[in-house]
């Protein structure tokens, strides 16, 4: 059976009579006839009897008439879903980012693009994978935010912005009086890092790999505050974005240090597949054009 039939059980319930339902129906009596007794025959089974010249629905009938309804409902319900996706006012975006600084300034735009779009689910792996755009190629997620572009015709990037990564070093050391460090001024040092990611990390590979220096020791520590606190206490230095250190400036026992003559920074994009997507993905792309100020 198909779709129609559904209708028209439905329209010939309603308006009792042949005539009358074919007429809803924007088809000849002749036609409509002739599609009941289509029904009826892949039945094998009469579906309405004849009472004071009105069609009345029999046991099976009303079988029919119930499921035809449950059908007609959830068709029209499908299709406005459907049609709310596409609009974009339903949904979900599946994120990540290539460095952990992001979620810094990330919650305050998901804020202002859910009173946009209240209904749109966003799910972030906080814990994502070291090359985040790979798992938007696999359709794993809905877009990364990344500064390491992979060249691929089913990727479309955004340009966000870019920012800067600078040394921060005790205030007693000999580093800080420094223009700026070079790549051997790591080798006898301890390094803290927030980013479980450091050997991918754009200033592993560009400015100390592309040296051939590793510093002393490594030590992952989770939170900013807490690495800033070892580094206050001479116990090593660290390599974060400038704008993460706007709110420490005034600290007397810490100095930001340019990271070679020209600085290192950063270009960072929004990678999402190049085929059509939806118009709340598009929206919350601009929310972070707009929003991000560094």
């Amino acid at each position: 059976m198909e779709v129609r039939h559904f209708k028209l059980i439905a329209t010939i319930a309603d308006a009792g009579s042949l005539t009358r339902a074919a007429e809803r129906l924007c088809l000849t009596q002749s036609a409509l006839s002739h599609q009941l007794k289509e029904i009826e025959g892949q039945l094998q089974t009469k579906l309405f009897d004849r009472v004071n010249k009105r069609l009345v629905l029999n046991g099976a009938g009303n079988i029919l008439l119930r499921s035809s309804r449950s059908i007609i409902e959830l068709i029209e319900k499908t299709r406005k879903d459907i049609n709310r996706h596409l609009v974009g006012e339903t949904g979900e975006i599946r994120l990540s980012t290539q460095c952990y600084t992001c979620y810094h300034w990330l919650p305050e735009i998901i804020k202002k693009f859910q009173s946009e779009y209240p209904n749109v689910e966003i799910t972030i792996r906080t814990n994502g994978p070291k090359r985040p755009i790979e798992e938007v190629l696999a359709g794993k997620l809905d877009l990364a935010i990344v500064y390491t572009k992979l060249e691929n015709r089913n990727l479309e990037y955004t340009e966000l912005f870019t920012d800067e990564l600078v040394a921060v070093v005790p205030s007693s050391s000999p580093l800080s009086a420094k223009a700026f460090l070079k790549p051997t001024d790591f080798v006898d040092q301890a390094f803290y890092t927030a980013s479980p990611n450091f050997e991918e990390g754009k200033f592993n590979v560009d400015f100390l790999k592309a040296s051939n220096v590793r510093p002393k020791k490594v030590v992952y520590v989770q939170l900013t505050e807490a690495i800033l606190q070892m580094v206050r206490a001479g116990l090593g230095i660290t390599v974060i974005t400038k704008w993460l250190m706007k709110p420490y400036l005034g600290d007397q026992g810490l100095t930001v240090v340019r990271l070679g003559r020209s600085g290192l920074k950063r270009r960072w994009y929004v990678g999402t597949l190049s085929n059509d997507r939806p118009a709340y993905i598009s929206a919350f792309i601009r929310h972070i054009k707009d929003g991000v100020f560094l």
